[in-house]
């Protein structure tokens, strides 16, 4: 269930995000963990700021961020991580996402979001616009 990994917990305005994980590494990053995809999900809880790797069956609550992918290398063959850069939640959908589909390099974005571009918090999303 749990992977340990470099990664640090970003945390902006009291409401905390995991960091992405690598372009192709599969696994949710979680503060300094890496959570199996598939089988937990990153519980990010803003107060006090923590976050840890939770079983996916209900492991977190509904009040604390459940991040169940961070890139598409999370989800199955055909399916995007969509969410809103990592604030709420993710999750992996089919079609096109009804917010925001979240990358990490410009192969991961459809052809009408073919820029990756940074959200300012430690995560990308794809962008019909030129990055910044």
């Amino acid at each position: 269930m749990l992977r340990t990994a470099p990664f640090a917990l970003l945390c902006c305005l009291a409401a905390c995000t995991p960091a992405p994980g690598a372009s192709g590494t599969r696994g949710i990053a979680c503060g300094s963990a890496l959570c199996e995809a598939g089988t937990a999900v990153c519980c990010v809880r803003p107060a006090p700021a923590a976050a840890s790797c939770e079983a996916r069956d209900g492991g977190c609550p509904l009040s604390a961020g459940n991040y169940l992918c961070d890139g598409p290398e999370d989800c199955a063959t055909g399916l995007s991580c969509c969410g809103y850069s990592g604030r709420v939640g993710t999750f992996c959908g089919s079609g096109s996402c009804f917010a925001e589909t979240l990358c990490h390099a410009d192969a991961d974005c459809p052809t009408n979001l073919a820029n990756c571009c940074a959200t300012g918090n430690g995560y990308r999303s794809c962008s019909a616009s030129a990055c910044p």
